[in-house]
């Protein structure tokens, strides 16, 4: 697992006692000591440190140091009754809350502003529980949409009775009923919604497969793209509307849904062209593919499905708030910067996947971090820790690692399934591209020996031979 410490740098933390600590770096370990500990020239100074081990209990990027006792509480609880990976219900919440607070809550750098916002697709196999946590943790903002709308059609029934059809004006009508959480949508629809949304919209889909499909299926010169691209970015777009041309305004969508590991190169291979679409999501890879072998008679108690609901409301009334970083998050966050740039100078990558990807990783960061503030309860204070940052660039960083390993292993696994319709004769003209004298193999076998390898006649051997031979030749 990556975890990112920095090289000298002190950092003020507060514990789960609400007393507060000072972890300290040195020689590439972290320390954790008391504030009012001796001063640092003192020879046993080190001596009153006690050396950092997060919670033997991690995850896929996710240790529970990260995450505040009631926190950690209700969505252990959550994951204990569902039955499913721990990542799955820790990356649903982190989608719910970007749901419930859109664009209320920011941090800006330089010229760039980021919302609690990301695209999330939950990998796994079928059977391994990717929608049950989903829909779980967004739950509470489901049924405050449900609310919301039967307030507005009420207001509607009202204003129509008391008003006569060639009274009614727009600027009178029960403004439409605000919704945080759509599913299926056409790319229409989905404008129309964002351009009357204060906070912003979860894109919500079971299979992510399906999603791309309709949006393909539905979008008007496959500007679907460029439009996910846009809306990432909260970048202002028109679109073509029944009735003229419509505005998204600063657009605030996070997307979260499953998707099988077998159908990542299917579904996302087509975004493969260097636009940097992929680096853009994080791809939740549970530690452990092991399911339950008994099922869970129990359900989540509703003291606790009331603490995640009042949480979650909670967040959704908030106001607009910028969030800043601390003076220790700042030297963390340029400390990180450089490493990242270096690695991109180097260009050493597994993968061109990763070239893709790190230059999106600052606003990521950035990102999470404040996702994680808002989680663990901190709305309140408007600076982001310099260990909730850390934190961040923890799990991304995994989150990036999880993404080459997915696509190379697909990569991999598509690959060999082409080689496995090949017929035959394919496969030996494969096979003399991929040795360095394909011209000269009698030197090894006769043609014979070959066709038996093969399952080919000599003549075949003879002929797919010629034709290499001629196509060098010229």
């Amino acid at each position: 697992m990556f975890e990112f410490v920095p090289k000298s740098t002190e950092l003020n933390n507060i514990n789960d006692d609400n007393q507060i600590k000072e972890t300290v770096i040195n020689d590439g370990n972290l320390f954790i000591r008391e504030s009012n500990a001796r001063d640092k020239e003192d020879p046993l100074y080190w001596s009153d440190c006690v050396k950092y081990a997060p919670n033997t209990q991690r995850y896929d990027g996710i240790t529970f140091n990260m995450l505040s006792n009631d926190t950690k509480r209700i969505l252990e609880c959550y994951t204990s009754v569902l039955g499913c990976p721990f990542e799955y219900v820790f990356w649903s919440a982190m989608v719910a809350v970007c749901a419930a607070v859109g664009k209320r809550a920011y941090i800006k750098t330089g010229h760039f502003t980021n919302h609690p916002q990301i695209f999330c697709a939950i990998v796994g196999r079928s059977g391994l529980g990717k929608t049950p946590p989903i829909n779980a943790m967004i739950e509470p903002l489901v049924e405050r949409d449900e609310e919301t709308y039967n307030k507005y059609t009420k207001k509607l029934e009202e204003y129509k009775k008391q008003t006569r059809a060639s009274e009614r004006t727009v600027e009178d009508t029960p403004k439409w009923a605000e919704q945080l959480i759509v599913s299926d949508v056409t790319p229409e629809a989905l404008y129309e919604i964002l351009t009357y949304s204060a906070s912003g919209v979860l894109w919500h889909y079971d299979e992510l497969a399906g999603l791309f499909a309709n949006m393909y299926r539905y979008s008007k010169g496959n500007d679907f793209p460029d439009k996910i691209l846009s809306i990432y970015s909260n970048q202002s777009f028109k679109y073509n509307r029944k009735y003229g041309i419509g505005v998204c305004n600063e657009p605030c969508v996070s997307i979260v849904g499953g998707i099988q590991p077998r159908r990542l190169i299917e579904t996302f291979g087509k975004f493969d062209n260097g636009a940097g679409f992929l680096g853009r999501w994080n791809f939740v890879v549970p530690s452990s593919d092991r399911v339950p072998e008994k099922p869970c008679s129990e359900d989540v108690s509703e003291e606790v499905v009331q603490e995640w609901r009042n949480k979650l409301l909670s967040l959704s009334t908030i106001k607009s708030t910028e969030y800043k970083l601390s003076a220790d998050a700042e030297s963390v966050y340029r400390e990180y910067y450089c490493r990242n740039q270096q690695l991109m100078n180097k260009r050493d990558f597994k993968i061109d996947l990763e070239e893709e990807i790190r230059p999106k990783m600052y606003c990521e960061i950035l990102r999470i971090s404040l996702i994680l503030h808002l989680l663990n309860g901190n709305a309140g204070y408007n600076e982001i820790s310099s260990m909730e940052l850390i934190n961040a660039i923890t799990i991304r960083e995994q989150v990036l690692q999880n993404t080459i390993t997915l696509f190379l292993s697909a990569q991999k696994n598509k690959e060999e399934a082409k080689r496995q319709k090949m017929s035959r004769g394919e496969k030996f003209r494969l096979f003399l591209e991929s040795i360095e004298d394909g011209t000269n193999i009698n030197k090894y076998l006769t043609d014979d020996q070959w066709g038996q390898i093969f399952g080919l006649s000599r003549k075949t051997i003879n002929e797919i031979k010629n034709t290499k031979n001629n196509t060098q030749s010229t």
